[in-house]
């Protein structure tokens, strides 16, 4: 049980956190690119308040590519396994271990885009006044506290 809650926890932070970060495909400069690496840009988790200036936004190319790289290439694992956890719940008789193991690489793959997440928004903090920090990190606290709205968990202190 703590287990899949775990789990389920994991994915509601990692999901915010893709989204956070992923770029819209609705943005001009984006349509018709595959969501790659390559064409990942700072547009796609800073937002134009923050104002960057031509030193920050040549510090923070490198890093920005690299995470791109690298949440593209989990997240494409992390379907890969989810859609394996699909198949196995549509046999007549789901093998149980199976969707266990599953489920563990999951989690585990879910942990790694996290960890990868949190290293990036702290790379990228290094990089912002404590202006602009202020609202970089704001939305994403917001995000999290409003996908965090269960009635057990103890209220946390306002930023």
């Amino acid at each position: 049980m703590i287990l899949l809650l775990t789990l389920l926890i994991g994915i509601g932070v990692a999901f915010f956190a893709v989204r956070y970060f992923t770029p819209e495909k609705s943005q001009p400069h984006r349509q018709g690119q595959p969501s790659s690496a390559a064409s990942c840009s700072l547009s796609c988790c800073l937002s134009d308040d923050i104002k960057l200036n031509a030193w920050q936004k040549e510090a923070m190319q490198t890093p920005e590519r690299e995470y791109c790289r690298c949440r593209d290439s989990l997240s494409v694992q992390i379907d890969r396994k989810r859609l394996a956890l699909a198949d196995i719940l549509l046999q007549p008789e789901p093998d149980i271990p199976a969707i266990d193991a599953q489920l563990r690489e999951i989690a585990k793959l879910q942990t790694e885009l996290e960890k990868k997440t949190i290293i990036h928004i702290l790379e990228v903090k290094k990089h912002l006044t404590d202006e602009q920090q202020e609202r970089f990190i704001k939305p994403i606290v917001h995000e999290i506290r409003k996908r965090c709205q269960h009635r057990e968990l103890p209220a946390s202190k306002p930023q």
